[in-house]
């Protein structure tokens, strides 16, 4: 038997998000930037995202 919670266990595990850190204003290489970009040109898993960080994705790491 399923039931809604198995159902929406079933739905969220196959949710991926790339996350690109770096900023070439910052002074870094900015890979994370260019990770990102090159990413949205290729075919990718349904329920994938992809987004620019630039560097506040340090401030999560603090939780």
């Amino acid at each position: 038997m399923t039931t809604s919670s198995d159902a929406a266990q079933t739905a969220t595990a196959h949710q991926q998000a790339v996350v690109g850190v770096g900023s070439m204003v910052m002074g870094d290489d900015g890979v994370g930037y260019h990770a990102i970009e090159a990413l949205e040109d290729c075919s990718l898993p349904e329920g994938t995202s992809l987004t620019h960080a630039g560097t506040t994705a340090f401030l999560a790491l603090r939780r």
